[in-house]
């Protein structure tokens, strides 16, 4: 398993505390749900940007006749 420093102000990680505490998590499980979450936004972005090119490629192919 690999780590990650990762440098925190104290606003930061006030908010993570509370937000670890009010689910009743560790700290670390709450960041990790956190970096997943951006990742799989990520992809979903990605997902939705193929399906929509790929449905209106036809309307695309005209446009730029």
């Amino acid at each position: 398993m690999n780590t990650l420093p990762l440098p925190l102000n104290d606003e930061e990680m006030s908010r993570l505390r509370d937000r670890a505490q009010k689910a009743q998590l560790p700290i670390e499980e709450v960041t990790r749900q956190g970096i997943n979450a951006y990742l799989d936004r990520e992809s979903e972005f990605e997902q939705i940007k193929n399906y929509l090119l790929q449905k209106n490629a036809e309307l695309y192919r005209r446009l730029a006749q």
